[in-house]
Formats: structure tokens, C-alpha cells, sequence
């Protein structure tokens, strides 16, 4: 292929384009993204899916380089102007390695009617990194955008029914309904419309004709002349003059739920009532250079080991322990997490047979939760600074939930965040969300149970549904106060059948949250269809 304006390409690597001048071009961990490696874009997309895009993610890797691209309905830099809004994944591109400087990479389209290119500049060969980004940090600029007005009706279907009619659509009438061209007055404005009404052949009559139509009753329900009898009473509970029937509960009972949920009783009384969480020490320190005849493989303490401290004396991490990245990728020896609940089920599970290395599974049938108990991982938060909580979690099949653990104070006081394959109603295609555990007051009533109360607003419809693959999950709490916070979750995986997906969420508020010792983990609700590898804290993934 002939690659043209390769002079003005060239160029392109030595500024911000074709990012907006005012782009920080700073990813979430504080790197920026080099000028060389994109040197051009242009994208094509549909009104509905937003009117500005920027780069969400930029990874380049030993032998592939991909980007995935976001579009939101306002622009963040436009002085005075709206908020983003909520991000969209419209499109992303990978190639191998080594790419062709200056060519034309065709886009994936992550959103119908989405097209475009994206050229690469000399420094996706040379330089291998990881970046994820907010909207303020990569937009576009407008010249690079392209948006298409989409025509007033796109398809025409039966209601409930998912097949639908595009394209060119002949409408036919039949002996009982008439299809015809008429003007109408529409929202105040004379307008050409479509009118379908019934008729009556010349062979019939009125009533023949709306016998046709009839409801499958064809008879009064309330004079008990239907085929199929309605409802009437409940246990020989009537309905008053209105219709309705009242419930009353005693008991302490709690109603909570909608109507996409049914109805849900909740009694306050919950696992931290009942049995009361056993508290643990910290492991004793020891020194990683020197072997010791003692030390084990196992990443759950001796029942032999003790300690004179208390969880609740730990010394607070000194300035260089706070301020460090740690990450691990969960080896057999990774022995600074301890179980939140000792229910005698709580343990993880070491497999050696991933391809990608040795990854966490939790036991069957546990509630399973463990916090690092290491106090050099115990990170103090400083105004105006953001921690990052990340790990890849891995659903093996639809029964798959698992999520990180942030900001945990106790047993029954702590916020997670993650995702469920486990489809619902409101979510047929599984979730990500941000929740709290606390003792007493209602549990999610959208899946966790088990005394896990729910921020409001803070569960997530992914753009596509969730399949059992690789999920880079990430957790970014922005301290408020000592006793507030915000938080947001975003995700990176590849979908079998669309290629690279992104999400970020937008920023929800945390209260009763200690900003002061912020302990960290991992956890599982009763699912041991799930995979944990390369966790970190403070920071973006290592690669």
C-alpha cells in the first residue's frame, strides 16, 4: 500500500497530533503516552454513539500493538462546557509486530455504523508499554472525527420481538387493515406519516372485523365468561374496590427490591450477628535474604506461628513503604494475605497449569475474602493523591463473580469492586460493580446476599455481555477527606467474537471510608468459577 503525506506522518512525531494540543496525554499511572507511536486517526461514527473520541487504552507488547477508542456526547476541554458524560466504546485496532510506519490500519467497529484508520508512527516498534486514560488526558482532535447523521427510522419490528426489519421495507395491508400516506399533525408541526387502521371488506361487517382482532379471550372476564378464567383471590383474599391487595409483614421484616427484582424480604439479622468474626495478627516479620527452616510454601500462616501484636496495633507504613508500587503475581509463596473469615472454607487454591503462570481459585462453597497482612503493603493516603487497586480476574463460566478489596476496616466495614458474569433481569449480560460490606441494613438484592450492602448507583451495564475471559480490572480511589472518598472501576479484555473492549465508569462518592490505613485484598462470594493473577496496589499493571 502507498503511503501518502509521509513527510507531514513524519512530522506527526514530533508533537501532540493527533491528540488536542490541550490533551494532558498523562495515562492514570502517570506515564505519557510518546508522540511517535500514533501519527494519525480518523473516525467515522453515528450522532448516537457521541460527538468527541479519545484514546482510552494504548498497550504495545513483544509482538502486537492495539489501542481502543471512546466516545462521550460533550468535549472536557471545551471551557465552561458540560460534563463528558458517559463514555461509549466505539472502536479499537490491533496489529503485530513489526508494524509498517505510516500505513493505514483499518478500525474494529465496537459500535454499528463506526469506520475508520489509524496510522502508526516508528515508536510502536520500539518501546513497549501499557497506558489507560480519562478523557481530558487523549482526546482527539475535531478534524479527526467524523460524525453521520443516521436516518430517523432504522428498522421497523414486531414489539417484544428482537428480529427487525432494515433497509428497503415494503408494507403490505390485507383485507382488515389498510396502510396509507397521509398528513398528520405531529408534535405541533404538519408532517407526512404512515397510517395503519382496520377496515371493513365489503363482504363483512364491523363486529366480524373486531372479532378478528379480539383479545384470545374473546369473552368479559369480570362476568366470568372467559375460556380462561383470570385471577380472582389469593388464599381467598379478594382485591378491594380498586384492585389491590395489601401485604403486611411483622417481624422485623424489611421490604426492599423493584419491580425488576420481584418482591424480597430481608431479615436484619445477618453472618456478622451471628457469629462474630474472629480477629488475626499480623505475620511476624522475617527476613526474605537469609533461608530459614521455618519459612514455608504455603500461602496460608502455620497454625504454630504466632504474634505478640494485634491487627489493631499495626505501625503505619514509613514514608518510602507508602509511596511505592507493589505488585505480585500470586505465586505459591505469596504469603502476605490472611482470611477475613475463618469459616474452615476460606482458602485459596495454587494452579500451576495456566499457561500465563500460577494463578488463586477460591475453595468450593466458601465465602471468600483475604486482606494483605503485610504492613509495608498498608498504604496512608495523602491529600489530593489517587490509589490505584488492580488485578486480572478471570470468570470460568456464567456462575463467575470475584472483585478487590479497598479500603477494608473490618471484617463487616470494607468496599470491593469487581464484576459477575451471572446475568439478572436488569442485567442479562453480567455486570461490574462497586459495593460495600457492613453489618446489618438490607443486602444487594442483585446478587452478592450474604450481608453485602449496595452503594446506590454503583452497579454498571458492561457494552457487551461479559464472557469467561481475562479481565484487567482496575480501582482508582480519590481521597476526599479522612473519612470520604470517590472511586471509579474500569476494565480491558478481549471479547471472543468483537476483539479489544474497555469500560470506565464514572465517579461515585464513599463515605464511613478511613483514608488514613488503606488495606487492601481479594474476594470471592460463593464462586469457584473464578481466576485471580497479577495483583498490584497503588498503580496500573506491570507488563
Amino acid at each position: 500500500m502507498a503511503i501518502v503525506f509521509e513527510n507531514w506522518l513524519a512530522t506527526n512525531e514530533q508533537r501532540a497530533y493527533p491528540l488536542n494540543d490541550a490533551a494532558t496525554r498523562r495515562a492514570s499511572d502517570g506515564a505519557t503516552l510518546p508522540n511517535d507511536i500514533l501519527t494519525d486517526v480518523h473516525i467515522y461514527l453515528p450522532e448516537s454513539a457521541g460527538k468527541s473520541v479519545y484514546v482510552s487504552s494504548v498497550g504495545v507488547t513483544a509482538g502486537l500493538v492495539s489501542v481502543t477508542f471512546l466516545a462521550t456526547p460533550n468535549n472536557p476541554l471545551e471551557p465552561g462546557g458540560p460534563a463528558p458524560g458517559t463514555p461509549v466504546p466505539v472502536a479499537a485496532v490491533r496489529a503485530t509486530l513489526p508494524i509498517t510506519p505510516y500505513r493505514n490500519y483499518p478500525l474494529e467497529a465496537l459500535y454499528p455504523g463506526v469506520s475508520g484508520w489509524v496510522s502508526f508512527g516508528t515508536g510502536a516498534n520500539k518501546q513497549a508499554c501499557h497506558l489507560l486514560f480519562d478523557p481530558e488526558a487523549s482526546w482527539l482532535c475535531a478534524r479527526c472525527v467524523r460524525e453521520a447523521r443516521e436516518l430517523p427510522v432504522s428498522s421497523v419490528g414486531k414489539y417484544g420481538f428482537s428480529a427487525k426489519l432494515k433497509g428497503l421495507v415494503r408494507l403490505s395491508g390485507s383485507d382488515n387493515i389498510s396502510i396509507t400516506k397521509e398528513r398528520r399533525i405531529i408534535d405541533g408541526e404538519e408532517k407526512d406519516a404512515l397510517v395503519f387502521a382496520l377496515k371493513v371488506p365489503d363482504n363483512s361487517n364491523l363486529q366480524a372485523v373486531l372479532k378478528a382482532f379480539a383479545d384470545p379471550c374473546d369473552n368479559r372476564p369480570a362476568e366470568g365468561t372467559c375460556r380462561s378464567p383470570g385471577l380472582r383471590s389469593i388464599n381467598e383474599v379478594k382485591p378491594d374496590g380498586n384492585g389491590n391487595v395489601s401485604l403486611i409483614f411483622q417481624y422485623g421484616y424489611e421490604i426492599i427490591g423493584d419491580s425488576g427484582d420481584g418482591l424480597v424480604l430481608d431479615y436484619p439479622l445477618g453472618l456478622s450477628e451471628a457469629c462474630k468474626p474472629k480477629t488475626y495478627t499480623p505475620y511476624p516479620a522475617t527476613d526474605e535474604c537469609e533461608p530459614s527452616e521455618s519459612s514455608s510454601s504455603s500461602a496460608q500462616p502455620s497454625s504454630s506461628s504466632s504474634s505478640s501484636e494485634s491487627s489493631s496495633s499495626v505501625i503505619p507504613p514509613t514514608e518510602s513503604s507508602s509511596s511505592g508500587l507493589f505488585c505480585s503475581t500470586l505465586s505459591a509463596d505469596f504469603g502476605i494475605l490472611q482470611p477475613i473469615y475463618d469459616d474452615g472454607a476460606g482458602e485459596w487454591i495454587f494452579d500451576d497449569s495456566i499457561e500465563s503462570g500460577t494463578r488463586l481459585m477460591p475453595k468450593a462453597g466458601s465465602l471468600t475474602h483475604y486482606i494483605a497482612n503485610s504492613q509495608s503493603q498498608f498504604r496512608i493516603f495523602n491529600d489530593l493523591e489517587d490509589i490505584v487497586v488492580s488485578g486480572l480476574i478471570r470468570p470460568k463460566d456464567a456462575t463467575g463473580e470475584g472483585h478487590l478489596i479497598f479500603g477494608y476496616q473490618t471484617a463487616n466495614n470494607f468496599y470491593f469492586g469487581g464484576l459477575t458474569l451471572q446475568p439478572s433481569f436488569l442485567y442479562p449480560g453480567g455486570r461490574f460493580f462497586i459495593g460495600r460490606k457492613a453489618s446489618g441494613g438490607p443486602s444487594w438484592p442483585n446478587g452478592l446476599g450474604l450481608g453485602y450492602n449496595f452503594i446506590p448507583g454503583a452497579i454498571y451495564s458492561p457494552p457487551v455481555a461479559l464472557q469467561p475471559v481475562d479481565y484487567d480490572i482496575s480501582l482508582r480511589i480519590r481521597r476526599v477527606s479522612s473519612t470520604t472518598a470517590q472511586a471509579r472501576i474500569s476494565a480491558t479484555w478481549i471479547d471472543p467474537s468483537l476483539g479489544a473492549q474497555a469500560y470506565v465508569s464514572s465517579w461515585i462518592g464513599l463515605t464511613s471510608i478511613n483514608t488514613e490505613s488503606f488495606k487492601v485484598g481479594l474476594g470471592a462470594v460463593l464462586s469457584t468459577a473464578v481466576e485471580f493473577a497479577d495483583w498490584c496496589v497503588d498503580g496500573g499493571r506491570l507488563y
